[in-house]
């Protein structure tokens, strides 16, 4: 599943949709050139971490997007 789109409300990948307000943390694992993951911990769901491959999209620019909106928040 790739990342599809960053949202003023929401990270959307596929057909889900993860709100900010229900996101408890996130991290991004990098190891060029193959290994970009973006991990999702949520407040409500008793699970482990969603694990999504972010394809072409730049971590850095992904990390400091979601820290900016975390920090609004």
């Amino acid at each position: 599943m790739l990342l599809h789109q960053l949202t003023g409300t929401g990270i959307a990948l596929g057909d889900t949709v993860y709100p900010y307000k229900e996101i408890k943390k996130f991290w991004i694992i990098y190891n060029p050139p193959h290994v970009k993951i973006l991990n999702i911990e949520n407040h409500s769901l008793p699970q482990p971490p969603s694990q999504h491959p972010n394809g072409h999209e730049d971590p850095g620019e992904l990390k400091s997007f979601l820290k900016n909106t975390f920090q609004k928040t």
